[in-house]
């Protein structure tokens, strides 16, 4: 029951009655057990509200409320509250001794509610009405990133931000600062809020770094300006720790090298507007590649996510590991047996115009055990193909074909092709799928010209939480 400033509550007496106990029960709430002392004839029936212990007890004065119509008489009812979600226009009081009659009285108040869940209505789950924004930061500036609810019952929440889907430790509040943006901060941020016994995603938000440098982070550039036999011409970068930041000369490719987990010489390579950060997982070095006969260089180790920003229709993503109809065969171990496919994480992609061109990294594979895992570009339609050998998410991680359209490769319209690979997760989760018409399971090759024949898909794919695997795949 609500008790509103200047009501008046009438009470008819309807028969004899001494020392009640009435409940009152309400559409809007419970009340107390109410102690009814002596009840007289001819007097006035006072009642005090008391809303002390309410969340929203602002909104009502602890004030007594005089009942015009005489005939009972009660001392300090002490109306309790227990939890009033106000929706309603109006309450009709239930007497559960039926010897007393309140007439419906109207709510004033709109906006009272514990959001206890106890007694009356049940808690209004909240919403995020403030998303995290995406930002774009010089090196060694600071950022921070936050979320506002909109909680009208006052529901304890908690929350907990990832990082390219995985969790920050620490990072548990309604906001998230980091003091000192670095290469390796670069990503898509997200929180999720457990309210209610709701857990409430936000929206992502890209942080990208600006390239005051040439590169920025953990990187040197090796050789410039390099004539391949292809026609082009590249810039070729070393990474010399965990997480760098590189950008392409107009019309020039940008390269540079690491060392997978297995052991492989990997190359990306980047063309077009917009920067390239490498970050590495788990890494180690520098320190020379041990299945190459390059005792003049040293790598770093690792396992890489890349996160491309500010990219148009003209950029290009291309990677491949180093081996006999890839590299030059001098570097080349004799003995060693190489696997010939680039072990990477995760690929986010954002477009300044919605647009990109090609990723080819059909000599590629996605694995990791915790966060994202595969290409997440939600929103970007592809001018160009997209080609990939396999994605594999294990532990905790959840796997991604996320894009908008694709053009594809030519005869292969709107077509998204797996090279040798078959979608097959070892956690089982579904790979979230974004708006590309088909995925085509084709056939591939290692970077030593092994061949891998095309496999039957043993992966579900979902887009917005609907299976649509029958739908989309093709082949082999």
């Amino acid at each position: 029951m609500c008790l509103t400033r200047g009501i008046d509550q009438r009470v008819q007496r309807q028969g004899q009655a001494s020392a009640l106990q009435v409940l009152l029960q309400a559409r809007l709430g419970v009340l107390d057990l109410l102690s009814w002392s002596q009840l007289h004839e001819h007097t006035l029936v006072q009642a005090k509200d008391d809303f002390a212990g309410s969340v929203n007890a602002d909104l009502l004065s602890d004030a007594t409320a005089t009942i015009t119509s005489p005939g009972l008489s009660v001392t300090d009812t002490g109306f309790t509250l227990i939890d009033v979600p106000v929706t309603f226009a109006t309450f009709i009081p239930v007497v559960q001794a039926g010897a007393l009659t309140f007439e419906t009285l109207p709510i004033t108040e709109t906006s009272i509610g514990t959001g206890s869940g106890g007694g009356g209505g049940t808690p209004i789950t909240p919403t995020i009405a403030t998303q995290p924004v995406s930002q774009t930061a010089a090196p060694g500036t600071s950022v921070s990133f936050s979320v506002a609810l909109t909680n009208p019952s006052n529901v304890a929440a908690t929350y907990q931000w990832s990082f390219n889907g995985a969790p920050i430790s620490g990072a548990t509040s309604a906001s998230y600062a980091i003091p000192s943006v670095q290469p390796g901060n670069v990503g898509i941020y997200t929180v999720a809020v457990t309210a209610n016994g709701s857990v409430i995603a936000s929206l992502p938000a890209a942080l990208q770094i600006t390239a005051t440098t040439r590169p920025v982070g953990n990187s040197v550039l090796f050789a410039s300006d390099i004539q391949h036999p292809n026609g082009n011409v590249y810039d070729q970068f070393l990474i010399n720790g965990p997480a760098t930041t590189i950008t392409a000369d107009p019309g020039q490719v940008a390269r540079i090298s690491f060392v997978d987990q297995n052991d492989d010489i990997v190359q990306l390579e980047y063309s077009g507007p917009g920067t390239l950060t490498v970050s590495l997982a788990n890494s180690s070095g520098p320190a020379i590649a041990v299945n190459y006969n390059q005792a003049t260089v040293s790598y770093m180790k690792g396992l890489p996510t890349i996160t491309i920003a500010g990219a148009d229709a003209t950029s290009n993503l291309g990677i491949f590991s180093v081996g006999a109809i890839t590299g030059n065969v001098l570097v080349l171990k004799q003995g060693v047996t190489y696997d010939g496919i680039a072990d990477i994480a995760l690929i986010n992609i954002a477009s300044s115009t919605g647009q990109f061109g090609g990723v080819r990294i059909g000599n590629a594979r996605f694995s990791a055990s915790t966060g994202n895992v595969g290409l997440n570009a939600p929103g970007v339609n592809f001018t160009g193909p997209i080609v990939i050998n396999d994605i594999d998410a294990s532990g905790t991680a959840s796997p991604k074909l996320v894009t908008g359209t694709v053009a594809g490769l030519a005869g292969f319209a709107g077509e998204i092709r797996v090279a040798g690979g078959d979608l097959k997760q070892t956690n089982n989760r579904a790979i979230e799928y974004g708006t590309a018409v088909a995925v085509r399971m084709a056939a591939g090759t290692n970077s030593h010209g092994v061949a891998l024949p095309a496999q039957a898909n043993q992966g579900r794919l979902e887009r917005n939480g609907q299976d649509v695997t029958a739908s989309v795949i093709v082949g082999p």
